[in-house]
């Protein structure tokens, strides 16, 4: 079965926009782009009926201390996943740079209240009855792989699953709705135009079918703290050979996928490793874009640059 994964990474989402300014502007205009942007990857959040959003950022990739002895308050804690941008800043400040830890007890309900795979400051509790059935809700098609030349199904692998994510919420009065940080001075006169053709062409494969596709899109101003000692990934990243003394705490994930080039077949790139969002580094740390082309006569570029939460 092919599986889906509820992450749309910052490398996917800068090939989606690079693909809509090739067809809006000349290559120029691209290659400026791909030089000067940074963004994160896509993370979901939630909109109550009086149009108050809350944002979720990833648990980083840290040990946190806890005292709890029960196990399955311990399990509870652990399924943690996303927080709310308050319970973010919360244990982000809880951060001790001598043992490299967050000195930070999310079982604390004083502090904390969790609901599922979210966790909320406890000001916040009022929205813990909106975040029941809120995530990504799994479901799984058959799909059937048609030989092009003889028109059936090929013998071996002709007949199969997918997984399909669909982003939901289980209260009618919240909508649940995904969105990216993203820093570039030529935001309305670039990338402006490339969100709109985003929006009706929509974002990763099968969306001939619908999938994929938003119902629009909207910015605001969100600042971003960029000073401190350290950086809480929010994109996945590729450190500079330098940078590779930086990494504290992080776990890797493989990207890889296929060049699409106008021809009829496509063909891979080439496979390649990457710090997944949430992970933590020592500043300096800025990563880079990388060349994943298999073939010298392509240049395919590799989102890898750095974008994150600065702490001390």
């Amino acid at each position: 079965m092919d599986r889906t994964e509820s992450m749309i990474h910052a490398d996917t989402l800068f090939s989606a926009l690079c693909n809509a300014l090739l067809k809006l502007y000349d290559e120029g205009v691209l290659l400026q782009f791909a030089e000067r942007v940074v963004l994160s990857s896509l993370f979901p959040g939630l909109r109550s009926e009086d149009g108050k959003d809350l944002l979720f950022l990833p648990r980083p990739v840290a040990p946190f201390s806890t005292s709890d002895t029960d196990l399955l308050r311990r399990k509870k804690e652990k399924k943690v996943s996303w927080f709310s941008w308050k319970a973010f800043a919360k244990v982000i400040s809880r951060f001790n740079a001598k043992q490299l830890r967050f000195d930070c007890n999310l079982l604390n309900e004083e502090i904390f209240a969790l609901e599922g795979r979210f966790a909320l400051l406890s000001e916040e509790k009022e929205m813990l009855g909106a975040l029941q059935g809120f995530g990504f809700l799994s479901g799984v098609e058959p799909h059937v792989a048609i030989d092009r030349v003889s028109n059936t199904a090929f013998e071996e692998g002709g007949f199969y699953f997918q997984e399909n994510l669909v982003l939901t919420t289980g209260t009618e009065n919240t909508t649940p709705f995904l969105y990216f940080l993203v820093h570039y001075e030529r935001f309305e006169e670039v990338l402006q135009p490339a969100l709109n053709l985003l929006v009706e062409e929509g974002i990763g494969g099968e969306r001939h079918q619908g999938k994929g596709i938003f119902d629009r899109w909207e910015s605001e101003e969100i600042e971003l703290p960029d000073q401190g000692n350290y950086l809480a990934l929010f994109s996945v990243a590729l450190p500079n050979r330098e940078e590779t003394g930086n990494l504290i705490y992080y776990d890797l994930v493989l990207r890889r996928g296929f060049v699409y080039h106008g021809g009829p077949t496509a063909f891979y790139k080439k496979p390649i490793f990457k710090l997944v969002e949430g992970s933590i580094v020592r500043l300096p740390f800025a990563g880079c874009n990388i060349d994943v082309a298999p073939r010298d006569d392509y240049r395919v570029i590799s989102y890898g640059k750095a974008l994150g939460f600065a702490f001390s």
